[in-house]
């Protein structure tokens, strides 16, 4: 008997991880260009952390969305998620390893990321109220 699988991110998530990671590339080389190597580590350190906490809130989400017995342990996991989020940034600050305004430039990848992958997305999702208002005739 194999145990039971998860099923893999939609694509809907999956093209905003990749829009995101893509935007965070671009910034952090549109740093290296403009301010140099510190700047640019900066930006992709914040990228990165973007692109990682989107992986995680995704996975999150769904642990919770599904139900079952495991639910409240994925609130706790979501909980757990923001406190190590504010003392990684909290730690990557304090060391002085990338500056605060280099790091929020590379985490606004995340906004911009998740915005162009829902532009960009195979499809819309279908809600009930959607279905509803398609059914629906326009009188216009």
């Amino acid at each position: 008997m194999q145990p039971k699988r998860r099923p893999a991110l939609d694509d809907n998530i999956m093209a905003s991880l990749i829009a995101v990671a893509a935007v965070a590339v671009a910034l952090s080389l549109g740093a290296l260009a403009i301010f140099g190597w510190e700047a640019a580590l900066g930006v992709a350190v914040g990228g990165l952390v973007a692109t990682s906490n989107l992986w995680v809130l995704a996975h999150i989400a769904r642990g919770v969305l599904q139900g079952g017995p495991r639910q409240k342990l994925w609130a706790l996991a979501g909980a757990l998620k923001l406190v190590a989020l504010l003392a990684g940034a909290f730690l990557l600050l304090r060391s002085g390893l990338v500056s605060g305004i280099a790091l929020a430039a590379g985490y606004a990848s995340l906004p911009v990321g998740v915005t162009l992958g829902s532009l960009f997305s195979s499809e819309m999702p279908s809600t009930p109220a959607r279905k509803q208002l398609a059914s629906r005739k326009r009188t216009w």
